[in-house]
């Protein structure tokens, strides 16, 4: 095990973090009423110091929206 692990983003904070670290459009409030409402479901692939490095973005039907790269 390397530690790596992929993580679901629930609240608007998390979104907001993962935005900011990633510089994307994860954050600023872009995602956060469609991950409420569980139409997408957003996941951050983040290495063994918890740093995210890729975020899937994942629509209802279980489509990858957007591979957001990270770092």
């Amino acid at each position: 095990d390397s530690g790596w692990r992929m993580v679901k983003l629930l609240t608007p904070k998390a979104l907001d973090r993962e935005g900011s670290l990633c510089a994307h459009c994860v954050g600023r409030g872009g995602y956060d009423r469609s991950v409420a409402a569980g139409t997408r479901m957003v996941f951050s692939l983040r290495d063994a110091d918890n740093n995210p490095h890729v975020t899937l973005d994942v629509v209802k039907d279980g489509a990858v929206s957007n591979l957001l790269q990270a770092r």
